[in-house]
């Protein structure tokens, strides 16, 4: 017997000889990379985080496919629309910042925007 066909986890084995079908070899046993992905195939922007789903060019290289959270995520795959692809992702906006402006009139400091 060839040890050029045995690997030390199933894991290994599956995706050295089954890259493509790698999900199916490994069935439940098997550790899948976490985390958001870009959503690409569909008309809306947005970021999942589905790991029986994930494509084996990720699966393959999940460090740079990968993002820990839907944010960032969005900031890397559609950063010109980020708001939509956080509410489409399921995420949180962050609250709108706090400024302040000089109102001429009042003569005193004011908020751009009630509480």
């Amino acid at each position: 017997r060839s040890g050029q066909f045995f690997a030390n986890s199933l894991d290994e084995c599956c995706e050295r000889f089954y890259k493509e079908g790698y999900i199916t070899c490994v069935g439940d046993e098997g550790t899948l990379p976490d985390g958001f992905r870009p959503n690409w195939g569909n008309d809306e922007s947005k970021c999942m985080n589905a790991p029986e789903t994930l494509p084996g060019y990720m699966r393959s290289n999940p460090t740079s496919w990968l993002y820990p959270d839907v944010e960032s995520c969005c900031e890397r795959y559609y950063n010109w629309e980020f708001s939509e692809c956080v509410v489409a992702s399921g995420g949180m906006l962050p609250p709108p910042p706090q400024n302040w402006y000089v109102d001429w009139v009042l003569e005193k400091c004011v908020k751009d925007c009630d509480d």
